[in-house]
């Protein structure tokens, strides 16, 4: 059987895709022997991200042409088998794939990573493909209330699973910097306003550094040595850069993003209420003071759960438990030591 990942293509880099090919990963060390596990990104055959390493294995496919509205590659007819594909979709891509896969008698499972691009394309026909699903995967609890409010799905039907990130590749720097960092491609433009409103009031010796475009290796390393991320998050299904910011010893204050409610806890998190400016600029002042003074409270317990909460062994626990609801592990294989 094979488990086939339909993933978007983007130039710079984003979480979601990176995502991806990690729970691609993870799910090939689990399927038994036969079985794999494949990304495919539709008519990009060899498209290759670059800002992170991965040994997944590849669908590679181009589709026939399509027409709802517009002619499009997105044809699938005599594409996949029934007996042997199960299909992963993307939740922006419901509307284009999903009712042609039920056509086919294709099963396929929808990949949630943010519940509020679920809307795209025709509301009959998205409620269509979540109810034709297997299975709706979600990444938080943030998206598991988005499914069940937008469509009413049975909570049995929506699988959880936690995402990991690395503790190993995530560290605090033995010597911190004064340095705050943030993304400019989150809400950029709010950081402008933010920085406007902090003016002169922390020392000169603080400075702000933007993570824009870079490699995983290149923002672990920066995030290493800052003290302080700003977190410009924007409805979203669980953004990883506040989680990797803190499991490398920073402190955050911002924006939840929504997903984020689920492990945003003082000290290690601050929440901002979305566009509090004031509020922001008072919270990165205050905290810079504290710092200074070594005042500033200690993190390393909450570090530590944040560690545990998105470990790998979480995450892997999670994954059996999807092979088990779509039958392509045993359902007497309770851990997944029991398959080594």
């Amino acid at each position: 059987m094979n488990l086939i990942f339909f993933c978007p293509v983007k130039k710079s880099p984003v979480g979601g895709i990176k995502v991806i090919y990690r729970l691609s990963e993870v799910i090939s060390t689990i399927l038994p022997e036969g079985s794999k596990s494949l990304v495919l990104h539709p008519n990009r055959p060899f498209f290759r991200p670059s800002w992170f390493k991965s040994g997944i294995q590849f669908r590679r496919m181009i589709f026939g042409l399509n027409f709802s509205g517009k002619l499009s590659f997105s044809n699938i007819k005599n594409i996949f088998d029934p007996e042997n594909d199960i299909v992963v979709l993307p939740e922006t891509w419901v509307h284009k794939y999903a009712s042609q896969l039920h056509k086919f008698d294709i099963r396929f499972v929808i990949f949630v990573q943010n519940g509020y691009l679920m809307s795209k394309g025709n509301r009959e026909e998205i409620s269509a493909g979540y109810r034709n699903a297997v299975t709706i995967l979600t990444v938080s609890d943030d998206c598991t209330k988005c499914v069940q409010q937008a469509f009413n799905i049975n909570i049995e039907k929506i699988s959880r699973v936690n995402l990991f990130v690395d503790p190993k590749k995530f560290i605090s720097a033995p010597r911190k910097e004064k340095i705050i960092t943030y993304m400019p491609r989150k809400l950029g433009g709010h950081f402008e306003i933010l920085r406007f409103f902090i003016g002169d009031r922390i020392s000169s010796d603080w400075r702000f550094f933007p993570i824009d475009g870079c490699s995983e290796d290149k923002v672990a390393d920066s995030l290493s040595k800052s003290q302080i991320f700003l977190s410009l998050s924007n409805r979203e299904g669980l953004g990883l850069p506040p989680i990797e910011a803190a499991m490398a010893g920073n402190y955050v204050i911002g924006y939840t993003g929504e997903g984020g409610k689920e492990f945003w806890e003082a000290p290690l998190f601050s929440e901002i209420h979305h566009g509090d400016f004031l509020a922001f600029a008072e919270a990165v002042i205050f905290l810079t003071q504290k710092i200074e003074n070594s005042e500033a409270p200690d993190i390393s317990s909450h570090r530590s759960r944040l560690i545990k909460k998105f470990s790998e062994e979480s995450q892997m626990q999670d994954v059996l438990a999807l092979m088990r609801k779509l039958d392509l592990v045993s359902s007497k294989v309770q851990d997944v030591s029991d398959i080594k």
